[in-house]
């Protein structure tokens, strides 16, 4: 595969940001990962299906986080300056490949979310770029992006390349925005892509962010948002499979809905 910038992906390990891609061929799922700035190598390799396991493997930056910190720590790979591409042979046999969250078919289910989502989050009024996107560098393409745009306009591709939303917007630009985020992993998981970790990660509580503006967002969340993203939970445990150390995220997550909506109940 050649380097492109339609439909890459994006990440950022140890202050270096990377652009990667994934293509199936011949039971397997070819991936290149290489540096923005286009001038270290890229590096490849290529993950399994395992339909045969269980359900289709998905490649996230999940995996290919290890990817990079395999290269780096153990082929001397060097993102900053040129170099020879990498190509790394039977990946699986050097990282921990078999957390990878999986693809199931729920599409009754899926259907139900949607509605909840259209139901409980009010597309308007958006909010001002300003109000929204926290004031900080490398967010133009939030900007541009969702400049003002409604949540429910937003494609899950346009999700995606917006996945550092979930860093760069204001509390209350995360709750605007958080139903687009919810809904494109709904509805088109394999364009969604690492907005699912995204999402799990936000729903971790207090413990793993602790600080004073994600009890802001929280604090926005009318109860019946708090029980659509419930059956969000519920929905991520039911679609992918999963292995008993990513099962704590579910976990973790439930708890800290019931913790919270519990606390809410208690206020009013």
């Amino acid at each position: 595969m050649a380097r492109t910038t339609k439909g890459t992906h994006r990440i950022v390990v140890s202050d270096v940001e990377y652009r990667w891609i994934v293509r199936g061929d011949y039971g397997q799922l070819h991936t290149l990962i290489w540096p923005a700035n286009n001038i270290g190598p890229s590096i490849s390799c290529a993950f399994g299906f395992h339909e045969k396991d269980a359900m289709p493997l998905i490649v996230t930056n999940r995996l290919v986080r290890r990817v990079i910190d395999y290269a780096i720590g153990c082929c001397d790979y060097d993102p900053i300056h040129r170099g020879d591409d990498l190509s790394i042979r039977d990946i699986e046999n050097h990282i921990e490949w078999q957390d990878a969250i999986r693809m199931r078919n729920v599409a009754e289910e899926t259907h139900s979310i949607v509605a909840d989502i259209a139901a409980h989050f009010p597309v308007h009024p958006a909010p001002k770029p300003s109000d929204a996107i926290i004031d900080t560098y490398m967010v133009e393409h939030l900007h541009e992006i969702l400049g003002g745009k409604t949540w429910r306009k937003l494609t899950p591709t346009e999700c995606r390349h917006c996945s550092d939303g979930f860093t760069f917007l204001t509390p209350v630009g995360l709750h605007y925005y958080l139903p687009a985020y919810i809904n494109a992993e709904v509805v088109d998981p394999g364009e969604a892509d690492v907005v699912i970790d995204s999402l799990i990660g936000l729903f971790q509580g207090a413990r793993s962010f602790g600080s004073d503006e994600y009890l802001r967002f929280w604090r926005l969340l009318t109860p019946m948002q708090l029980t659509v993203i419930g059956k969000w939970i519920d929905h991520y445990e039911t679609r992918y499979h999963f292995n008993d150390s990513t099962k704590t995220e579910v976990e973790n997550a439930r708890k800290w809905i019931a913790s919270f909506a519990n606390s809410v109940s208690q206020s009013q």
